[in-house]
């Protein structure tokens, strides 16, 4: 562009084509630095967003950033460049000696209007083919396959136990001869290493037991349990297990105190 510029600096012609290619390559230069902000904040969110949050977090960042002044001084920038591109258009489509007074301004100017159409006719399509998509999952999901029902078990079987639930799970230090699992089925690391010496002084290792008897690192259970209600290796619900436990054991609770009341009745 800065070529053809330097080609035709001493044409004329009856429209502003070189004042507009100037302005043009000023406003793409300023939106340079605004662009390259809204990259760094994104990929930062994606940095520090803690997954096991299911991206409300990196949702919540990301509409503050579209409401940051940076972000909305590039969509203003955005505009005046659709703005000023009409201008070029209207010019490029009402000029009258500038074919062959000024050819190279009238070529350069043309190629841009049409570079413009091009990237406009590509995110109508695409917007178009968006919703076209959406509007056949949504109907022959629902009425064909079924998917909604699909999606809603599994938003079901995804949900996370309580914070209580996983505080009252009991702990326990391993021990080489016990008969729990010898690995973490999360981490696929064992408990304790092959090569400890009995002579070294060994370390206590703490593992989760759950309601299934399924022994797990404490870190890496509390983690899974955060988002998943299940035992990674048996599939079984941790609250529903809770749940029973606790009945079971407030059921002998009762049966203890009535043969003790009936004790001392009789």
């Amino acid at each position: 562009m800065a070529a053809a510029l330097v080609l035709a600096r001493e044409e004329t012609c009856d429209r502003p084509f070189k004042l507009w290619i100037i302005v043009l390559c000023i406003q793409d230069v300023l939106r340079v630095p605004t662009r390259l902000y809204v990259l760094h904040k994104v990929a930062q969110l994606q940095r520090d967003c803690d997954p096991h949050t299911g991206g409300s977090e990196f949702e919540s960042g990301l509409s503050q950033l579209m409401k940051s002044r940076v972000f909305l001084l590039g969509r203003w920038c955005s505009h005046l460049v659709l703005g000023w591109y009409i201008c070029g258009m209207v010019w490029v489509f009402t000029a009258h000696t500038c074919k062959t007074t000024a050819p190279v301004l009238f070529q350069l100017s043309l190629v841009l209007i049409i570079i413009l159409f091009v990237f406009l006719g590509i995110n109508f399509m695409c917007g178009c083919t968006y919703l076209v998509l959406v509007i056949l999952v949504r109907i022959l999901g629902r009425h064909v396959f079924g998917f909604e029902a699909a999606i809603n078990s599994v938003a079901c079987t995804l949900q996370g136990a309580s914070v209580d639930t996983i505080a009252a799970l009991p702990t326990a230090v391993y021990k080489a001869d016990s008969t729990l699992d010898s690995a973490c089925a999360i981490c696929i690391c064992e408990f304790q290493s092959e090569g400890e010496g009995e002579e070294e002084e060994e370390e206590e290792v703490i593992v989760t037991m759950l309601p299934c008897k399924h022994a797990f690192h404490s870190d890496c259970i509390t983690s899974w349990l955060k988002i998943n209600d299940s035992c990674p290796t048996c599939r079984s619900s941790i609250s529903q297990d809770a749940n029973v436990d606790t009945d079971a054991g407030a059921g002998s609770n009762m049966q203890a105190n009535t043969t003790i009341q009936f004790h001392f009745e009789t």
